[in-house]
Order: structure tokens, then C-alpha cells, then sequence
């Protein structure tokens, strides 16, 4: 029988650091969309029973066979940099610092959106802060293979400026960069059923949230 220790030197493990859709401060929303992408990744993936998201509970890390996940999501995320603490700077976190420590082999990098424009962020900085941000993830000494999400849609409609700006700008870092990317801009377009409300999603959001991360971390 193999040790905890042997397991985990073993398992690829995936970071994920987005915003609310990655970990919501509403525990309505569990199970969250890493946790659900585990389970695609392994079938005997299970969660940890501690510790905790630090953020208002939750999945922090779980595992299978082959896979270990980890949850360092922020639930007001941005990447526009302010001093604020409450919408956070990803680029100054605790989460993000955390999610280096761990040593990950993959990074899914997103997605953000709704938080970048709230107590007076700037969102014409958004694509300057996004390319600090991926040269700060990429150069994480793990050297992780880093996927860059696109945002969702606001309501699962491409209506509102700010979050069409973003979308394109995340897409021109990833032509920048070449690194590769998981497209849930154009998965959850005319999705509107699959969101609870403007920024959240239901339960089978969650779900297909889940199945498009994994369908391209398989790859």
C-alpha cells in the first residue's frame, strides 16, 4: 500500500487561481468547479476533509490516482492591481503565494471579470496587470505549464462592455505569450440557464465549467 507521501509525489497537481466562479464566498455554490474537475480527472478523487479554503471554507485540496487539486480562488479576485484588500489584487495574495509554495505541475490562470471595475479599479489597466500576472505565474519555480482562462460571459451574454474588453485582452496576452488557453468565454455564451445570476453559476454551470477545464488538461 502506498503512503500519503508516495501518492502526492506522484499525482500531477493542478492549481486553480481564478475569482468567485473558481471559489465563491457563498458555500450555496459548492461543489466548485476544481472539486468537480477532479472528479473528471480521477475517478477515486476525494477532497480533504481539512483543511479549508482559507477564504470562507470550501475545497482547498483533494485528489486521486493521478491528479491533486488545489482551490486559490479568490472570491473578489481581480487582476487590475490596487492596494485594496476587499476586491484583492491576485498579484499581491496570499492565494497566489500559496498556490507557488505548492510547487503545482499546471496553473489554470482565471478566469476574472466581474471584480476588476469595483471600488474604483481601473479597468484600462487591465491588460498591463494580466501580462505582469502571467509573467509572475510563469515564472513560479515549479515551472508550470500555465493555461489561461478566458472570462465568462456576464449572464452568459456578450452585452457588457468591461467584460467584452477583458475577453479580448486576456485572448491577445495568450497570442502574446502562446501560452495555451481554456476558452469558457465562448463555452457558456447563450448559456443563460446555467448561471444563478449575473456572475455565479448553478450547479450544472458548475458542471460544465468542470467538463471544459478537463476536457483541456487532458489534452
Amino acid at each position: 500500500m502506498r503512503t500519503a507521501a508516495a501518492q502526492t509525489a506522484t499525482q500531477i497537481k493542478v492549481a486553480c487561481l481564478g475569482e468567485a466562479s473558481t471559489h465563491s464566498a457563498h458555500r450555496m455554490y459548492d461543489p466548485e468547479y476544481p472539486e468537480l474537475m477532479g472528479m473528471l480527472l480521477d475517478s477515486d478523487f476525494k477532497k480533504d476533509a481539512s483543511p479549508q479554503n482559507p477564504l470562507d471554507g470550501g475545497m482547498l485540496y483533494g485528489g486521486g490516482t493521478k491528479y491533486r487539486i488545489g482551490n486559490f480562488g479568490i472570491t473578489t479576485g481581480r487582476v487590475v492591481e490596487t492596494n485594496l484588500s476587499d476586491p484583492q489584487s491576485v498579484i499581491t495574495s496570499r492565494q497566489l503565494k500559496d498556490a507557488e509554495a505548492w510547487n503545482p505541475h499546471i496553473v489554470i490562470l482565471g478566469p476574472f471579470g466581474p471584480h476588476e471595475a469595483l471600488q474604483g479599479g481601473d479597468v484600462t489597466t487591465f491588460l498591463p496587470s494580466l501580462r505582469r500576472l502571467v509573467t509572475r505565474v510563469v515564472a513560479f519555480p515549479s515551472k508550470p505549464t500555465v493555461y489561461i482562462a478566458l472570462p465568462l460571459p456576464r449572464w452568459g451574454m456578450d452585452e457588457e462592455a468591461n467584460r467584452r474588453r477583458f475577453n479580448m485582452e486576456t485572448a491577445q496576452v495568450i497570442r502574446e505569450t502562446g501560452l495555451p488557453s481554456i476558452d469558457f468565454w465562448t463555452a457558456f455564451i447563450g448559456k443563460m440557464p446555467e448561471f444563478a445570476d449575473q456572475n455565479h453559476l448553478n450547479l450544472v454551470g458548475r458542471q460544465h465549467m468542470a467538463a471544459v477545464a478537463f476536457a483541456v488538461i487532458k489534452e
